[in-house]
C-alpha cells in the first residue's frame, strides 16, 4: 500500500479520464467547463447531478458555477479547485479533500461534510 492509498483511506484516486458520465468523460465534461467559464467557444458549464464522482482526483480544477448538487464526492481529492458559485448542496463530501479551495457563494446547504478537511478554504458568503 503506497502513500496515496493511505491518504485516501486504502482507495486510488479515480482520474477525470476514467470516469465515464454517459457518453463523455468527466475530463472531456471538465475541460469543457472551463472553456465555459472563460467565455471561449466550445465552452459547457459542467452539470453533474447526482454523479458518482467518488475518489475522484479533481486537484487544481476550476469548477466556477458548476452544478454538483447531489454528487457523490466522498473521498475526492479537490485540493486548490475553484468551486466560487457552484451548487453542492445535499453532496456527500465525506472525508472528502477541500485544502486550500475557493468556495467563495457556494451552495453548500444540506452537503455532507463530515471529516472533509477544510483547512485553508475560503467560504466567504457560503450558503
Amino acid at each position: 500500500m503506497g502513500v496515496l492509498d493511505l491518504i485516501s483511506g486504502g482507495k486510488r484516486l479515480r482520474k477525470p479520464k476514467g470516469i465515464r458520465l454517459g457518453r463523455k468523460s468527466l475530463s472531456e465534461i471538465l475541460e469543457a467547463h472551463e472553456k465555459f467559464h472563460r467565455g471561449l467557444p466550445g465552452g459547457v458549464r459542467a452539470v453533474l447531478s447526482g454523479a458518482d464522482l467518488s475518489h475522484a482526483d479533481l486537484r487544481g480544477r476550476d469548477l466556477t458555477g458548476s452544478v454538483l448538487a447531489g454528487c457523490n464526492l466522498q473521498g475526492s481529492d479537490i485540493r486548490g479547485s475553484k468551486l466560487g458559485s457552484a451548487d453542492l448542496s445535499q453532496s456527500d463530501l465525506r472525508s472528502a479533500d477541500l485544502r486550500n479551495c475557493d468556495l467563495t457563494e457556494t451552495k453548500l446547504a444540506g452537503a455532507n461534510l463530515s471529516e472533509a478537511d477544510l483547512s485553508g478554504t475560503e467560504l466567504f458568503r457560503g450558503d
